[in-house]
């Protein structure tokens, strides 16, 4: 394919980035430059269509599908956008890129400039949030940028070439790192009251089972007794039914965590396991399961209208409870101010003595909280959120300890395109008594949507790690099937090696290639601990975990 891309005033545009994005499977394939009479050419093109994206500090164009006629494209760029200064700090490094992806649910929607050697790059970004890091020379943790609302952004860059360089021990362990062979041997200090326990993907059998793992001997040995998901907060009760042996049906109990991530037979052999050692405890020592998730407004309303006069609430009140049962959170809108004032006050009171209707009530203020957002407040209303009701559920259970069970995106201590994490709440809340452990995977394959959303739930093979990743280093060192690293009692290389941001692989629902697995994280501030294992395989979907897109 040949091109040209023009300016908004029709002359041809020189050294204008491109990427092209293939449509099938939603996967970047070229990052290209026009030349001096703004031309490129691209020489292969997969079928099924592709996006291309453009971007200058006087416009931008965005196609998708990118109209092809005849294996020629002319590229017209639009200026109905914003002027953003992006100042790059140190100075970024001949070669490195600038990239930006807005929130959408669009396939091709990244975009990219040069980084200029003024120490700054402009660009003209349509309104959007936007998710942005550094490519080439050098990098730089991801930051969030809201345009018009923010029309300069400053970044902190890393040379790549040390980011990407592993520890110079990296075949011989030192003393002074402490390095273990399974999760249970990382020294876990007594003032832990959460243990968070974050998974690089959704979608690995392997990482459920470890996590499981560490789970029953901490449960065994006295140490845990809840274990918190990140699932829906009510109908995870019957979750918890399941394991207090008011039914016998795992399955049901893994299907009502609500999401296919948990609806695999690795979770039901870890409720299995979990029930066989309640049924040999009494009951005020039973493991209880709780779900954190703020998603769902039904469930709640659904429960509280159930239990109707016994909670006191008025007339309107209680009609609303009942219409959000069968609208959801976005029917609160449609009451009067004061009638929203006066719901959300009732909430606020709900539940003392009854932790189900305190989840309920907990749950709904915070969806409702949750309609008057927008922008990058909105992007970590969840968070929040699921940080908020995990505290209920620990100042409600009292000393008990308990483990979570969420994706790595959310039990780090970090913010991450400007938006808090769950882990970062609960560090906040809780001190040094929040645990957060990150889990990672070396070499396999692992189940997630395909990006396009028109196959399903697949296993992606996500090859060998590259030797500058955490899961290639952390394995370098040990050689059984798990290498976990106590960061907090590490005072050797591998822990100066991470006084510097390193690049994991990480995906959530999706799978996007193999390219955008690869986030840059600062460790040591994100994980207390890390555990990598050299091999994952997928997860293994129960008969109601499967989702694929008929045809």
């Amino acid at each position: 394919m040949h091109g040209i891309v023009r300016d908004a005033h029709g002359a041809p545009a020189a050294d204008v980035t491109l990427i092209v994005t293939e449509l099938s499977r939603g996967e970047r394939t070229h990052v290209l430059r026009t030349d001096e009479h703004g031309r490129f050419q691209i020489d292969v093109l997969a079928a099924g269509g592709v996006a291309i994206t453009a971007l200058t500090a006087d416009g931008y164009a965005w196609l998708e599908p990118a109209p092809i006629a005849n294996g020629l494209l002319e590229i017209g760029l639009s200026s109905d956008c914003h002027r953003t200064r992006i100042e790059v700090e140190p100075r970024a490094a001949a070669g490195t890129t600038v990239h930006v992806s807005r929130h959408s649910s669009n396939l091709g929607d990244e975009l990219a400039a040069a980084a200029s050697a003024s120490g700054h790059v402009d660009v003209c970004l349509p309104a959007a949030r936007y998710r942005l890091w550094l490519e080439g020379a050098s990098v730089a943790l991801p930051a969030g940028l809201t345009v018009p609302d923010q029309p300069s952004l400053r970044v902190s860059t890393y040379p790549a070439d040390e980011v990407r360089r592993p520890p110079a021990e990296a075949t011989a362990a030192a003393t002074t790192d402490v390095v273990v062979d399974k999760p249970i041997g990382l020294h876990l200090p007594e003032t832990v009251r959460l243990l968070g326990l974050g998974e690089a993907n959704h979608g690995s059998g392997d990482l459920i089972t470890a996590r499981a793992a560490l789970t029953i001997d901490l449960v065994r040995a006295g140490f845990i007794h809840d274990v918190l998901f990140e699932a829906d907060a009510i109908t995870s009760l019957r979750a918890d039914a399941y394991l207090a042996g008011e039914h016998d049906d795992p399955h049901e109990a893994a299907r009502s965590l609500g999401f296919w991530v948990w609806d695999v037979e690795e979770i039901v052999a870890f409720l299995e396991e979990l029930r066989r050692i309640n049924d040999a405890r009494a009951d005020a020592d039973k493991v209880r399961l709780f779900g954190v998730d703020v998603q769902e407004a039904r469930p709640a309303a659904v429960l509280l209208a159930s239990r109707g006069a016994p909670l006191g609430l008025t007339d309107v009140e209680a009609t609303a409870i009942r219409t959000l049962a069968t609208r959801g959170a976005a029917s609160f809108r449609d009451l009067a101010q004061d009638a929203q004032a006066s719901l959300l006050a009732t909430l606020a009171t709900l539940g003392d003595g009854d932790l189900a209707t305190k989840l309920a009530a907990t749950s709904l203020r915070i969806q409702f909280g949750h309609l008057a957002l927008d922008g990058a407040a909105l992007d970590g209303a969840r968070d929040a959120g699921m940080a908020e009701l995990t505290a209920v559920l620990l100042a409600a259970r009292g000393p008990r300890r308990a483990v979570l069970f969420a994706h790595a995106g959310h039990v780090t201590r970090e913010v991450e395109a400007g938006v808090p994490a769950m882990g970062h709440h609960l560090r906040q809340r809780l001190g040094d008594a929040y645990y957060p452990i990150g889990f990672y995977g070396g070499s396999g394959a692992v189940r997630a949507w395909d990006a396009p959303g028109r196959v399903g739930v697949v296993p992606h093979d996500l090859g060998e790690p590259p030797d500058y990743t955490l899961e290639a280093v952390l394995l370098s060192r040990n050689s059984s099937s798990t290498g976990c690293l106590d960061i907090a009692a590490s005072r050797g290389p591998l822990r100066r090696w991470l006084t510097t941001p390193r690049f994991v692989r990480e995906l959530g629902a999706a799978f996007t290639g193999r390219a955008r697995t690869l986030i840059l994280r600062s460790l040591d501030d994100a994980f207390d601990a890390l555990c990598v294992l050299r091999h994952l395989g997928p997860s293994t979907p129960t008969a109601t975990g499967v989702r694929m897109i008929a045809r």
